[in-house]
């Protein structure tokens, strides 16, 4: 009978690191106005760089040309983290959702990453991945902002040799997230799919056609500074390309 490592390979990974990252020009002076949306994201030059310890640790196990798996924990302490909250004293003033950079204290990021690929036969393949994480201000024993607990992305691939073309499905969904540091406001939860067709007509040449966010899933127009989902609905498109 063979041995596991006849059948797969198995591979362990294992980091530990020291990081230090100082605030770029746009987190102390960017000012993204998007106020026919309700909301604008200034820039903070009193920020203070972060600094953070990370630590990671991973298998992975394949065979090669049908199966991948990886599953991968990890844990992070940053002091300084630079990050965006609602300024509210700003936002009562203005009528809209101001949001300052700002830096947090002491907080702590945790989870797991898990993905796995599949070739289920010459024309069907896919992948999936799945997203945990647990952002937590430790000062407050709150949780960090615009930084989902759950995410999972998808892609189906099938391809039709007999027309000389193939059809991809992607889809994408994210948990809700907080707005703001208190945690009182949140976006809500959303998901969205893009399909793609793509044909070749002759050598080098392929016409494509596709529609992303087939649900149309968007944000609420006129909308608030509270609503992270996509700005855009359904948008479809179709050409063809030229390969040399």
């Amino acid at each position: 009978m063979p041995e596991w490592s006849d059948k797969f390979d198995t591979k362990l990974r294992f980091a530990l690191g020291k990081g230090y990252r100082v605030p770029t020009l746009k987190d102390r002076h960017f000012v993204f106005d998007h106020s026919a949306l309700g909301y604008m994201v200034l820039g903070n030059p009193k920020l203070q760089p972060e600094t953070s310890t990370s630590i990671s640790l991973g298998v992975e196990i394949a065979k090669q040309g049908k199966f991948r798996s990886e599953v991968s924990l990890f844990h992070n302490t940053v002091k300084d983290l630079i990050s965006t909250d609602k300024n509210d004293a700003k936002s009562a003033a203005t009528g809209l959702d101001i949001f300052n950079y700002v830096n947090v204290g002491r907080t702590k990021t945790q989870g797991v990453d898990i993905s796995t690929s599949y070739t289920v036969s010459p024309t069907l393949s896919g992948n999936l991945s799945y997203s945990y994480l647990k952002a937590i201000d430790l000062e407050t024993d709150k949780h960090l902002t615009s930084r989902p607990a759950h995410q999972v992305k998808l892609k189906l691939n099938y391809k039709l040799p007999q027309y000389k073309a193939d059809i991809s499905l992607f889809g994408n969904y994210q948990s809700k997230e907080y707005v703001n540091s208190s945690n009182t406001i949140t976006s809500p939860a959303y998901s969205t799919f893009d399909l793609k067709l793509n044909k070749e007509i002759r050598k080098g040449t392929k016409l494509f056609l596709g529609i992303d966010n087939l649900t149309d899933t968007h944000r609420n127009a006129p909308s608030t500074g509270h609503d992270f989902r996509p700005t855009s609905g359904r948008f479809i498109y179709a050409g063809i390309r030229f390969d040399g």
